[in-house]
């Protein structure tokens, strides 16, 4: 059964067939060898330069479809780039036979770079995979400059109970696959409770128990060109430094033509609403305070109607 001009074919009946290399050594680089050398020469000995995309050895796995041997899988070794004088750049590339089909396609390869590619002949990255994939976990480790995790289509991340993150076309659905927006977050109705529901967004720094330390939602836009900048925020921050306490208020920035974003609203543990001040200052229950510094202070009650009994 041999193909091509090969010299040796190892064959049994009922039985395993194969060969057996081993070593006896105590040197630890001692090993046993299986090596494909290739020249680009027609004689034997003689010595040519090998050029990028020629084979260098191959490893096939075939079966009989009873009339003869066909090729189920195989495993080449090519050149992978221009080789020079000690310099051999290589790539391994592994095939299988579709059902139905006689000749392998490729589905990997590893190339001389080490970057592996499913579905693709020019992987860019360690891992560069053209197709949908599943997996029962993900881990990627590495420096922020080196470590991430590129999907050129859609991107989905399965829990037990369904698709738990989507990303498509820029958009990111939280339990959801089509996002309404760029960010669309979909599950069960979430009730705010001192039991420690944490509501459907979770907003949290990593700081130490201090007072007016606390999650924030920015609202920005373009201030000039494709610059950045932030017109407004909300926060929610922390009463006091005490560890234990829970009391916490919320704290309403806008930010005018001239100064950076300053406080404009509060409502603090009590409930209380300060307009002008982050310290509401009431009696008997009141529950607004609107104040100003050295100008006026109060707020207008205005109506437009033609009814004669209409007023604020």
């Amino acid at each position: 059964n041999l193909r091509f001009g090969e010299k040796l074919d190892i064959a049994a009946s009922a039985d395993y067939s194969g060969m057996g290399i081993s070593t006896w050594s105590t040197t630890a680089a001692h090993n046993g060898l299986l090596e494909f050398n290739r020249s680009k020469s027609a004689t034997i000995g003689t010595q040519t330069i090998v050029a990028s995309g020629d084979a260098l050895g191959s490893i096939t796995f075939r079966g009989s479809d009873g009339t003869a041997f066909q090729t189920a899988a195989a495993i080449v070794g090519e050149v992978d780039g221009t080789p020079g004088a000690s310099d051999m750049p290589g790539r391994l590339i592994f095939k299988t036979t579709a059902d139905g089909a006689a000749v392998g396609t490729e589905r990997m390869r590893i190339d001389s770079g080490g970057n592996v590619g499913i579905g693709t002949t020019t992987p860019g990255n360690l891992l560069a995979v053209d197709g949908n994939v599943t997996m029962d976990g993900l881990y990627a480790m590495g420096t922020t400059t080196t470590s991430s995790l590129i999907a050129t289509s859609t991107l989905e991340v399965r829990g037990a109970s369904g698709s738990t993150l989507w990303v498509e076309d820029g958009m990111v659905g939280i339990g959801t696959t089509g996002p309404s927006g760029q960010l669309h977050i979909y599950g069960p109705n979430k009730i705010l409770t001192a039991a420690g529901n944490a509501g459907q967004v979770y907003i949290t720094t990593s700081d130490a128990v201090a007072a007016n330390v606390g999650g924030s939602l920015i609202f920005g836009g373009s201030y000039t060109g494709t610059t950045p900048t932030i017109w407004a925020g909300i926060a929610g921050l922390k009463t006091n430094a005490t560890d234990g306490q829970y009391g916490g208020y919320l704290q309403f920035m806008t930010r005018s033509v001239a100064l950076g974003s300053t406080e404009k609203m509060r409502i603090d543990e009590s409930g209380n609403v300060g307009i002008g001040t982050t310290n509401p200052s009431l009696r008997f229950g009141q529950k607004l305070d609107i104040a100003a510094s050295a100008d006026y202070s109060g707020m207008g009650i205005s109506t437009w109607s033609t009814t004669a009994a209409h007023m604020g």
